[in-house]
């Protein structure tokens, strides 16, 4: 709660000077603010039994649907089997993480197909 009230009297002190600051510390000022609201917004992601469940169904599912073999990046690299399947059960993992809101970006494979 602390920090919630510390955060509150430095963007009050941040309109009460916003005048007197040049743009480059207004910017600076605000980025700070936005970081430790942003911080102080985030919480855990409690995960249980049920989610790791749905991870692996999910994996399994994406798993047959997948093109094999796998070729990952711009030298097309050939994945191992067991790396095919860990990148399937990443991919749900991904899946499930966005469905709950963690990233800000979505992650992706930069998959290719074998052209030789």
């Amino acid at each position: 709660m602390s920090n919630q009230i510390d955060l509150d009297r430095e963007v009050e002190s941040f309109f009460k000077d916003i005048e007197k600051q040049n743009q480059q510390d207004k910017r600076d000022t605000l980025k700070i603010l936005l970081a430790k609201c942003i911080h102080l917004n985030t919480s855990k992601l409690m995960m249980d039994n049920s989610d790791v469940r749905s991870i692996i169904s999910n994996a399994k599912i994406i798993y047959q649907n997948e093109t094999f073999p796998m070729f990952l990046g711009d030298n097309r690299a050939r994945l191992s089997e067991s790396d095919q399947a860990n990148v399937c059960v990443i991919q749900s993992a991904i899946n499930y993480f966005n469905t709950k809101d963690c990233f800000n970006k979505l992650p992706v494979f930069d998959k290719r197909e074998d052209k030789i």
